[in-house]
């Protein structure tokens, strides 16, 4: 289930971030847009059944 969600975007899929643009590197607290991107991530993972 979770591979049909992405893989008719596999090959435009956009590039990945680096720890310094996902988080405060002097605190180490991630960014409001990480957190945005990771909450919809589990919600998602939540919905195919996986328990947190």
């Amino acid at each position: 289930k979770l591979v049909a969600l992405y893989e008719k975007n596999y090959a435009s899929a956009p590039a990945g971030k680096t720890f310094q643009e996902c988080y405060d590197v002097k605190t180490v607290t991630p960014t409001d847009e990480y957190m945005q991107v990771y909450d919809g991530a589990r919600r998602k993972l939540e919905e195919l059944g996986l328990v947190f």
